[in-house]
């Protein structure tokens, strides 16, 4: 008898709120064929709280945008004003400063995304592979940097003798296609949106 209560109160609480998350909820009518802006409005319940978070989100991303662009700016523009200053380990500092920079700028964009009520699935995975295209970007130019620095401290007389402003320059112009080549196939189509695949395990799964 009280086992059969509780299924009960738990059908009844399903009957009421038969959605649990905001994904779940436009999945449901997105698969019922409901229109997107009619889509949002029955949802509007379950989105209130994501709104808020939102708009919270995008305005931390413009303060520390406008915090990283200014903490880069500064010594990059050092590196490529002074001369004294062209050599192959400045070129690698200059990438790393270059490549937070494009953080920064980025970040923007991030801001703009999530002032929106709601954004799209494409424009969600284009926000995830911008943010994994920045931080493999600053990664991998710190190992360049770690690197160079490595083979100055110990092997000194190869690196006097081989390492060139030439060389650091086609390492860091090879680093910046590679990382958005594969950081960024996705928002180039190379997704499952388009697959018959619920959007919330589209995003978060990738996988049928």
């Amino acid at each position: 008898m009280e086992t059969g209560s509780i299924s009960n109160l738990s059908e009844l609480a399903s009957a009421i709120h038969p959605y649990y998350t905001t994904w779940d909820c436009l999945d449901l009518q997105h698969r019922n064929g409901t229109d997107q802006h009619e889509a949002i409005r029955q949802c509007a319940m379950y989105l209130e709280k994501l709104f808020r978070v939102n708009r919270e989100v995008g305005i931390t991303s413009a303060v520390i945008g406008v915090f990283i662009v200014l903490m880069n700016a500064i010594p990059l523009s050092l590196i490529l004003c002074t001369s004294s200053l062209r050599k192959p380990m400045y070129y690698f500092v200059a990438n790393l400063a270059a490549a937070d920079l494009v953080a920064g700028l980025l970040s923007f964009y991030v801001c703009a995304t999530y002032q929106q009520d709601t954004a799209s699935p494409k424009t969600l995975i284009a926000v995830f592979c911008i943010y994994i295209f920045v931080v493999a970007l600053s990664d991998y130019s710190v190992v360049l940097l770690s690197v160079d620095r490595y083979l100055s401290i110990l092997h000194p007389i190869f690196y006097h003798t081989r390492m060139s402003g030439h060389i650091a320059g086609v390492c860091v112009l090879v680093l910046w296609p590679v990382c958005a080549l594969l950081c960024l196939s996705p928002v180039m189509g190379w997704n499952c949106v388009d697959m018959d695949i619920p959007a919330h395990r589209c995003l978060t799964e990738g996988v049928p």
